[in-house]
């Protein structure tokens, strides 16, 4: 039988850190910024870095409001902007073509991408905002937990997949 070929897990010619991040600050009517560390199974490619901020677009709570209870919130509609504002340290082997992409758990067909661009600390400035129409407390626990959001940064070596020509 003509079986394929196993494939290795990773690309060669390609880096893929990734990093997750819980929403919690949104049902907090907090701000977050982060810097979050970029995993990735390839040895030499620790330390990249992305830097993700989110917040809600209500109100924010005044400083020195007591804690905003979720309570007060159910029923109402929820505006979350999700900023990727860059990557840093992305390997230069691979810093040809970099992107992010993410998705929301339970939602992962629904996929959001930055630019392409060049470099090691590309700036994406990449903003999207979302909507829920009326906050339950299932969907304040969905925002809460540790992984609602699985950002990919991705970098390649070449500008395209396309293989060059080979000569006639």
């Amino acid at each position: 039988s003509n079986s394929a070929p196993v494939l290795p897990d990773r690309c060669p010619g390609m880096y893929i850190g990734r990093a997750h991040l819980s929403l919690k600050n949104i049902i907090q009517l907090n701000s977050n910024y982060v810097t979050l560390p970029l995993i990735t199974d390839q040895e030499d490619c620790d330390g990249a870095m992305l830097m993700v901020s989110t917040y809600p677009l209500r109100k924010h709570k005044d400083p020195g409001e007591d804690l905003v209870d979720v309570k007060d919130l159910l029923g109402k509609r929820i505006d979350l902007i999700v900023h990727v504002i860059g990557a840093k340290n992305i390997p230069e082997q691979y810093n040809n073509t970099v992107y992010c992409k993410y998705v929301f758990k339970h939602a992962e067909k629904d996929v959001y991408q930055t630019q392409e661009m060049f470099g090691s600390n590309p700036e994406f400035d990449y903003k999207k905002r979302f909507a829920f129409g009326s906050l339950t407390q299932q969907l304040a626990d969905y925002l809460a937990s540790a992984n609602v959001l699985t950002f990919e940064v991705l970098g390649k070596a070449t500008a395209s997949d396309s293989m060059p020509p080979s000569p006639a």
